[in-house]
């Protein structure tokens, strides 16, 4: 058996709790979504640049058809789930966004015109975070940052389903290429009609931009390497894990623990998505994405 997936759910684990908590220093430090999202794309486009001219890949799709709508949910959707981070700790961000594997269940059983007990277990998973996330004292977050956030979480849910399709025909580093574009674009709007650069000339902050990039690279490569093996709901296991390591590192770097409901409520979640990718499937569609690869 090979340890690559291993390996690549130990980097997934990492890279999001340090990513995670980055964006929400930099959101807290006061810095803009559009100048997060747009410095990090930015890094991101360079180093896998580089190894498109080191390895002699194109950078560039053969296929631009299938690549514009990804591009518009790539764009928007990191948009949104940056900017969730200027209301949310980033361990109730990136829990909201490890929803994704209800969001591609019920996607998936949209196309097929089926239902299984995947489906109903994603529509009830989905249900119970709204209510727990909006309507109990328990999470403290703004409604505003959490419907953000699960706004963000349907449209880059669409979006993975497209990039599905792009990792059979398109090499590794052209997906990322197309991501990075569509957010700088996404970002240079925002920066031109509604945001502020506000950049503070700090050193350690333009370490973290860097970092972010970099770590949002890895996640992106562990990903693509993921969906090579797996159907896209299972792709996102590691993530449920990075999710709750998420948790235990804001918890160090704040010095401070959440709410023993709150803790309860993250870990029931992870356990009861995690049933989701466990529980085998008579999805048409994941058995062709299972046969592509």
């Amino acid at each position: 058996m090979s340890k690559l997936p291993i390996v690549v759910t130990v980097l997934v684990v990492i890279q999001l709790a340090l990513q995670s908590n980055a964006v929400e220093y930099l959101s807290s430090d006061g810095y803009s979504t559009a100048v997060i999202l747009l410095f990090s794309s930015i890094v991101m486009l360079a180093v896998s640049t580089i190894m498109c001219v080191q390895k002699q890949l194109s950078p560039l799709p053969k296929n631009w058809s299938m690549q514009w709508i990804r591009m518009l949910c790539s764009g928007l959707g990191l948009y949104l789930s940056t900017l969730s981070y200027h209301y949310l700790h980033a361990t109730t961000a990136s829990l909201i966004f490890e929803l994704m594997v209800p969001f591609i269940v019920i996607l998936g059983a949209i196309e097929s015109r089926q239902s299984d007990v995947r489906l109903f277990l994603s529509v009830g998973i989905i249900g119970l975070s709204v209510l727990f996330f909006c309507f109990t004292p328990y999470s403290q977050e703004p409604t505003i940052g959490v419907l953000t956030a699960f706004l963000a979480v349907t449209i880059l849910a669409v979006g993975y389903r497209l990039t599905k399709e792009s990792v059979v025909t398109e090499n590794q580093y052209v997906i990322i290429n197309v991501t990075c574009l569509s957010c700088m674009l996404v970002s240079l709007i925002c920066l031109a009609f509604t945001d502020h650069l506000n950049w503070h000339y700090s050193y350690i902050d333009f370490g973290l931009l860097i970092g972010v990039g970099l770590l949002r690279y890895g996640q992106y490569l562990c990903l693509i390497l993921l969906l090579q093996v797996y159907s896209t709901d299972r792709a996102q296991f590691p993530f449920l894990l990075g999710a709750l390591t998420t948790m235990f590192l804001e918890m160090w770097i704040e010095h401070r623990f959440f709410s023993i409901p709150y803790m309860v409520a993250v870990v029931v979640l992870i356990i009861l998505v995690g049933a989701i990718v466990a529980i085998p499937t008579s999805n048409p569609i994941a058995t062709a994405e299972k046969a592509l690869t």
